[in-house]
């Protein structure tokens, strides 16, 4: 979706409708691009995701690379 910078488009219903979809057809989200399930929902996708935060907490112990996005999906 065209998202022009500094503009205000109301994507937010798009996106809500896609990531549906997606998901009732069994699709994961990608880290990188914005989502809306929760940690939660990470665990039940991605059978190595508690072994991949340990990892992650290993490697940050000060949390140096931490930011809303990831406080949220990794509680």
């Amino acid at each position: 979706m065209y998202r022009p910078y500094g503009k205000d488009v109301p994507y937010q219903e798009y996106f809500q409708a896609f990531e549906r979809i997606m998901m009732e057809a069994g699709g994961r989200p990608h880290w990188a691009k914005a989502h809306a399930v929760t940690s939660e929902g990470l665990k039940t996708m991605y059978p190595f995701f508690g072994k991949w935060c340990l990892i992650r907490q290993k490697l940050d112990p000060i949390h140096m690379f931490m930011n809303p996005y990831m406080s949220r999906i990794l509680r």
